[in-house]
């Protein structure tokens, strides 16, 4: 292939790509706000600025186009995790960022989040072996091996396995979360979003620790360098 191939190959796949974020987004606002039986693909082309057909060209049908959103959004939440954490060697300290990460998206990205932690968890219980909620339990594997290294080295309490723990501890903060999300919109600010992650960081990190691990201070992952935020993988 040329050069020139090449490269307009690279442009009408970005062109592709923003396509699908474009409708992605639109289709998981409406979701999470109006709900998935009452919006119509229509409503999705008419709000993301597009025509039926132009959707149908990605997705087959409605479902299709929500097993999208459950790739895309969980692959943006895993790939951010995973940059920021990646090269820390202390549990207490990957925690701290795997919950501050999280809580970030889910400010950062409502929609999604909604979609995620409401709607893709209760499809995961009812639906396990479907593929599209793979990104998400490996956002559940991700905490629960941390909290496993941190038991391992005495830092982390082991009166709960890990991956109850861990989801425990997911719930709970999704809970507060999604008080402060569940509007219209999202009026939270800075200082807002800084109470919530002190209130969670403290709760959860003291709550975890062993008393000779307590000794320590608490991390505070809001002042560690912060890796610039991948592009999602496709959905498809």
């Amino acid at each position: 292939m040329r050069n020139s191939d090449a490269a307009e190959a690279r442009l009408r796949l970005r062109e592709e790509n923003g396509k699908r974020a474009i409708i992605l987004r639109a289709a998981a606002r409406l979701f999470s706000r109006r709900g998935y039986s009452e919006t119509s693909v229509q409503d999705i082309a008419d709000a993301a600025g597009t025509a039926v057909g132009t959707i149908y060209l990605y997705y087959r049908n409605k479902e299709d186009l929500l097993t999208g959103i459950y790739r895309h959004s969980s692959a943006l939440l895993l790939e951010r995790l995973t940059e920021r954490i990646g090269g820390r060697t202390d549990p207490l300290e990957k925690y701290a960022v795997y919950i501050e990460e999280a809580i970030d998206y889910a400010f950062e990205h409502p929609d999604f989040f909604l979609i995620i932690f409401v709607d893709l968890r209760r499809k995961e219980i009812e639906l396990p072996k479907r593929p599209a909620f793979g990104n998400f339990r490996r956002f559940l594997a991700l905490g629960e091996n941390i909290i496993r290294e941190g038991q391992a080295g005495g830092q982390f309490s082991t009166s709960l396995p890990a991956a109850r723990l861990n989801l425990g501890i997911v719930s709970m903060w999704v809970g507060l979360v999604l008080t402060m999300v569940i509007g219209p919109a999202v009026k939270a600010g800075a200082a807002d979003l800084r109470q919530v992650k002190d209130l969670v960081l403290a709760s959860v990190l003291e709550g975890i620790r062993t008393p000779a691990a307590r000794q320590a201070p608490l991390p505070r992952p809001d002042v560690l360098p912060k890796r610039a935020e991948g592009k999602a993988r496709r959905d498809d």
